[in-house]
């Protein structure tokens, strides 16, 4: 249950930023986003939804980790960053 919320609220994420990354940016961040603001939201989005999909293709022996490790790095730096 947990690395299926998991991929939910990261491809979610990950498609705002593929498909809109200048909406995104603009309502996450304080800046007005350049075209390499939008280019590296794109990027950032393709990635969060490769992990997605490989999260819910690898084993759960391996997804389990990589999961916990990834979400934890994301909620100990992602806000005090943003």
């Amino acid at each position: 249950l947990a690395i299926s919320a998991n991929c939910v609220v990261g491809a979610a994420y990950g498609l705002q930023f593929f498909l809109a990354p200048g909406f995104t940016i603009e309502q996450n961040f304080k800046v007005v986003p350049d075209k390499y603001h939008k280019f590296m939201g794109r990027f950032t989005g393709m990635c969060m939804l490769t992990l997605c999909k490989l999260m819910k293709s690898a084993d759960e022996a391996i997804v389990w980790p990589v999961s916990f490790a990834f979400t934890a790095a994301v909620m100990a730096c992602g806000p005090g960053f943003a």
